[in-house]
């Protein structure tokens, strides 16, 4: 997957338009900027490097097979 079919699914499911990625991004973090951050999220996306964090109230013990 690349940037742009990222941004679109985030989108999709969030009902923004435009790079909402950096937006959320560069809501929360000061001088963030928007090349460097997509270069940067390109490259990693390419990569396949990205940190999933499952986070909740009563996840169930076998969770940690989504990972395999």
């Amino acid at each position: 997957m690349d940037y742009d079919d990222f941004v679109s699914r985030i989108n999709s499911r969030t009902g923004r338009t435009g790079n909402s990625l950096y937006d959320i991004v560069s809501e929360r973090v000061e001088e963030v900027a928007e090349k460097e951050f997509v270069d940067s999220a390109t490259r990693n996306l390419a990569r396949g490097r990205f940190l999933l964090l499952v986070v909740g109230d009563g996840i169930r013990e076998n969770v940690e097979n989504i990972s395999a």
